[in-house]
């Protein structure tokens, strides 16, 4: 109706296929009401006919690169509703994609890397939407799920009359031929997630302190947050967040930050290699984690079927309240599924553990870190040793500190990060001998 406004006072004529000129305003105004209801309508039939679609494994959106779509032939003269393309491997652009997981999954090439690799030979395939590739569009591709033959949708909601509710996102078998085979997809996902860049600045813009987000409160469990103390405003410290908050009564103090960083990297400088990594090495020592993922699977697979379940109830029901009812209750399905896929997700699984292993091992073959840390602390690369602590470094608390008060010593009592444990129990590496504690009066 704005648009219908606009053209009457600029004197246009506005002419329909079907209703003719449009005179007046009270006709042109039931027309427009008329096909927006059917708009409306439509999009209320539409939206659940793709959600069971994309169930069935059918590939809903943009023809992603490395696939062509081949379409069902007509049959007869007569035209018929065309049927969604079968995802296709792609001779010319298949092996691109495939080049990209290789690389990436050696653990030596970062995303930056790979963009530069792209862009350098003009026969590589270009991007939907730019000349030049980028790491953001290089790594949409790595996370993409459509190239180990499933299907993905409701990534991002869109939809004028018609949008399914945030977080209704869900991951399905699809009906066409992966590119990529599951393990290498695992060691991708795997280097991505490990791979997480360090934030530079905190939100009030300051410079991230080297160990920020992995300190712990040793008394009450949380987070120790940087501070600056009033009385020493010039030696920036941690202190437990929970206790400055009153959320918890914690009898634990604050301490210094420069000797919270030297106590983090000096545990850091004891891993030490002790003998070249091998397959052999890598072998999971327990089933107690498979056993807990294997469970959350069924689940999972249980609540899928129920959600499959529902979408062929809603493509067939007719009356407006039951199909509120069933919506709303595959709605929770569906946040279910998201909450036990985000389990499935964190829980470590040999093969992502292997992988974050054998990274780490071929990133660091020095025989000690500490002649890492070393070099970094001489160009004073605090970007480079606060990387290096989030790569190896879980979450850390103080178990010891000289003397008690106005403390000028520090102990880090360390958890590190599954790749890292996964070494130290292969015997790949180990810890050297801490350093004894320096005669400080307590």
């Amino acid at each position: 109706m704005a648009r219908l406004d606009e053209f009457q006072k600029y004197k246009a004529i506005l002419i329909s296929a079907k209703e003719g000129q449009a005179k007046g305003f009270l006709m042109p105004a039931i027309h427009a009401a008329l096909a927006q209801e059917y708009s409306v309508n439509l999009a209320a039939k539409v939206r659940p006919a793709k959600i069971q679609a994309a169930m069935a494994g059918v590939h809903i959106g943009p023809t992603p690169l490395g696939y062509i779509r081949v379409y069902p032939e007509r049959r007869g003269e007569r035209m018929v509703r065309s049927q969604a393309g079968l995802l296709t491997p792609d001779p010319e652009t298949a092996p691109f994609i495939q080049e990209l997981f290789r690389r990436y999954a050696m653990g030596r090439w970062q995303l930056k890397d790979l963009a530069s690799w792209a862009n350098s030979n003009p026969a590589h395939p270009r991007p939907r939407d730019n000349s030049y590739w980028h790491r953001h569009g290089i790594k949409y591709i790595l996370q993409n799920p459509v190239y180990i033959g499933k299907v993905r949708y409701n990534h991002k909601q869109t939809g004028y009359y018609e949008r399914a509710e945030a977080g209704s996102v869900f991951v399905a078998d699809g009906l066409h031929a992966a590119l990529v085979d599951v393990e290498t997809w695992e060691t991708v996902q795997a280097l991505l997630g490990g791979n997480v860049k360090a934030h530079r600045t905190t939100r009030t813009g300051l410079p991230a302190p080297l160990a920020g987000g992995l300190l712990v409160c040793g008394i009450c469990g949380g987070p120790m947050t940087p501070v600056n103390r009033l009385s020493r405003a010039s030696a920036p410290a941690y202190a437990c967040l929970w206790k400055q908050r009153g959320r918890v009564e914690c009898s634990g103090s604050s301490y210094l930050m420069e000797l919270a960083h030297a106590a983090l990297l000096r545990e850091v400088g004891r891993l030490v290699t002790q003998r070249p990594l091998t397959p052999l090495m890598l072998e999971p020592v327990d089933n107690e984690s498979e056993n807990l993922r294997a469970q959350v699977l069924r689940e999972l697979e249980k609540a899928k079927a129920a959600r499959l379940r529902l979408a062929d109830r809603l493509a067939e029901e007719e009356d407006t309240g039951m199909i509120d009812a069933i919506r709303l209750k595959s709605g929770k399905i569906t946040r279910q599924v998201r909450v036990l896929e985000e389990q499935l997700q964190s829980l470590p699984t040999a093969s992502n553990t292997a992988a974050r292993a054998e990274a780490l091992a071929s990133r660091y073959s020095i025989d000690r870190l500490a002649d890492t840390v070393a070099k970094a602390q001489a160009r004073g690369d605090e970007e480079g040793l606060r990387a290096l602590c989030l790569e190896l470094v879980e979450r850390a608390y103080v178990d010891d500190r000289r003397p008690e008060r106005r403390s000028r010593w520090l102990h880090m009592a360390v958890t590190w990060t599954p790749g890292v444990q996964r070494l130290l129990a292969s015997g790949a590496w180990g810890l050297a001998p801490a350093e004894p504690p320096p005669h400080v009066a307590r």
